[in-house]
């Protein structure tokens, strides 16, 4: 089983999700960067979207950066 009580503790919570969720092809807003920037849980997040690969705003990064981030991880 899975804990994600870790969501309890993330800065975004009662946040509009509109900031997090970006249409496909838009940037991340600077509202979600700023909050995710000083998001204590922001790794627990990251972790929890990188499989799978979900959409919006996980762990102060967007859909490509994950992605990125992931293709970059798994070589190593």
């Amino acid at each position: 089983m899975v804990d994600h009580t870790w969501i309890l503790k993330a800065g975004c919570r009662g946040q509009p999700t509109e900031w997090f969720f970006p249409e496909v092809g838009e940037r991340v807003s600077k509202k979600a960067e700023e909050i995710c920037g000083s998001c204590p849980v922001t790794i627990e997040c990251l972790n929890a979207s990188l499989s799978p690969l979900e959409q919006g705003v996980w762990g102060g990064m967007g859909e490509r950066q994950r992605r990125r981030y992931k293709e970059r991880n798994q070589k190593t």
